[in-house]
């Protein structure tokens, strides 16, 4: 009696523990690696912080192999259904998930804090975010080609945004109270097919608030 339940428990862990990939509607191993970084990317400010007082200092690999193994998935609009995933994963399968994401003989610095970004967000939206998603950006390779000084920007807010159908019109430079000279440029990268917004000079000026642009 005693072996045949044995032997039942092992297939039951067997079935708990079967490959990601192998299951119906599969999420493959480089989506959960992507995944991993991602939500080191959201939780990474407040883990610095905790861990060192400090949510811009450099983290070593332990904590964050430990935290993203923790709060895998985290900020993701697909959340539960990745952390459903991650847990039918055996330790082996997650420790090789985190360590292709995470690469050993390098400190790691945090993205900002999910709960800073909330919160800008939601005090120029006025209403919660749908989540987060993945961009893919290009740094620009040699020099900029600078095309001219930035005049002014519209922009349209879009769902789930309360100012969805309102049309923003900014004159850049203006803070509210007065109309400083622009501080940004506008430029191309050598292909012309990339477009950067440059801060021409120090300045905190612009910046984004829940007023929206300021300056």
């Amino acid at each position: 009696m005693l072996r045949w339940l044995r032997v039942i428990r092992q297939l039951d862990m067997l079935e708990k523990y079967k490959p990601v990939r192998n299951r119906k509607n599969p999420i493959h191993h480089s989506e959960m690696v992507k995944a991993a970084k991602w939500t080191w990317q959201v939780i990474g400010g407040d883990v610095a912080q905790s861990v060192t007082g400090n949510s811009e200092s450099s983290v070593k690999r332990s904590a964050v192999l430990d935290s993203v193994g923790d709060f895998f998935g985290e900020g993701s609009p697909n959340r539960k259904e990745l952390r459903a995933e991650w847990w039918k994963l055996t330790p082996k399968q997650r420790t090789d998930i985190l360590n292709e994401a995470f690469p050993p003989g390098r400190l790691y610095n945090p993205a900002r804090s999910k709960y800073k970004a909330r919160s800008l967000y939601e005090g120029f939206h006025g209403t919660p975010s749908k989540g987060l998603r993945s961009v893919t950006y290009e740094n620009p390779k040699g020099p900029l080609i600078k095309i001219g000084r930035l005049a002014s920007i519209e922009y349209n807010p879009e769902q789930p945004s309360k100012h969805t159908g309102t049309r923003f019109v900014h004159e850049s430079g203006d803070t509210g109270n007065k109309v400083l000279r622009s501080n940004l440029i506008l430029a191309t990268d050598r292909t012309g097919k990339n477009f950067y917004l440059i801060k021409d000079k120090k300045s905190k000026h612009p910046y984004f608030s829940e007023r929206g642009i300021i300056g």
